[in-house]
């Protein structure tokens, strides 16, 4: 598993000071979401700037 450089108890307290609660857990779903959309959104730009062979 990759290091990540932010922490579900990180996310937990960000969202409080939005005025959402989360448990632990949840804030590790939303990482892991997050987390996943990086990478496809880099896939996806990476695999834009590649030139296409015909």
């Amino acid at each position: 598993m990759e290091k990540r450089k932010v922490t579900p108890e990180e996310v937990v307290e960000l969202m409080k000071k939005e005025g959402e609660t989360l448990t632990i857990e949840q804030a590790q779903k939303v990482l892991d979401f997050m987390y996943k959309m990086a990478e496809i959104t880099l896939s996806i730009l990476l695999d834009d700037k590649t030139p296409k062979s015909e």
